[in-house]
C-alpha cells in the first residue's frame, strides 16, 4: 500500500508563478535569445538560456522593455503576497505587498526605518558640502516592497489592557505615535540580465 504524497503549497505557488511568467514574460526569440537576456552579451544570453529552459519557456515574441518588466513586477508581486499570507501565523499583523511600478515609484523614506533619509536630503540640499559627502544615491526606489502596517491601541489592547498613553510613546509599530508604515521586504525586479 503506497500513501499519496500531498504537494506542499509553497512548491505549487512557484509552480503557477513560473507558469504565469511563460504567458509572454519569458518567451525565446528565433534566433534562440530569451527575453530576458542582455543581447548583446554572451554570458548573458546562455544564462537566461539556462532559466528559459529550466522553465520549459517556449517560442514568442518579445514585449517592449517597459512592458515586459512591468509584467514581471505583477507577477512576482502576486506570488510574493500569495506566499506571504500562508505564513499569517508566524507573522501575525495587517501586511502589504505591493507592486511599485516606475510610475508611482514609492522612496524608501516612506517607511519608518528610512524616514531619515527625507531630513538628510533637505540637509544636503541646503548644504553643498554635504551633499558631496553623502552623494545623491543613497535613496532607492523600490519595484515590490512587503509592508507591515501600524497597530491601533485598540488593537493592542484587544486582549487585555497592556498599554495607555503614558506607555510606548516611540514604538514605531503604534500608530497612536504617527509613525510610518514599516517596510519588512524590499524587492528588486529587474527583468534583463546584465
Amino acid at each position: 500500500m503506497t500513501i499519496a504524497t500531498i504537494q506542499p503549497l509553497l512548491l505549487a505557488l512557484r509552480q503557477k508563478y513560473h507558469h504565469s511568467l511563460l504567458q509572454g514574460v519569458l518567451t525565446i526569440n528565433a534566433q534562440g535569445v530569451a527575453s530576458n537576456a542582455d543581447s548583446s552579451s554572451r554570458l548573458s544570453i546562455k544564462v537566461a538560456a539556462g532559466i528559459a529552459e529550466q522553465l520549459k519557456s517556449h517560442s514568442g515574441e518579445r514585449l517592449a522593455g517597459q512592458t515586459s518588466g512591468n509584467e514581471f513586477e505583477a507577477i512576482t508581486a502576486e506570488f510574493v503576497r500569495e506566499s506571504f499570507a500562508q505564513f499569517q501565523h508566524l507573522r501575525p499583523g495587517t501586511w502589504s505587498v505591493e507592486q511599485v511600478g516606475n510610475r508611482n515609484r514609492r522612496a524608501i523614506a516612506e517607511f519608518e526605518q528610512y524616514a531619515h533619509l527625507t531630513a538628510l536630503d533637505a540637509a544636503a540640499k541646503r548644504d553643498p558640502q554635504l551633499a558631496a559627502a553623502l552623494g545623491s544615491d543613497y535613496t532607492i526606489s523600490p519595484d515590490v516592497v512587503v509592508v507591515r502596517q501600524l497597530e491601533s491601541d485598540e488593537a493592542i489592547n484587544a486582549h487585555q489592557h497592556l498599554l495607555d498613553t503614558s506607555l510606548a510613546n516611540r514604538s514605531a509599530l503604534r500608530a497612536a505615535n504617527g509613525g510610518k508604515p514599516l517596510l519588512h521586504a524590499s524587492i528588486s525586479t529587474k527583468w534583463t540580465i546584465r
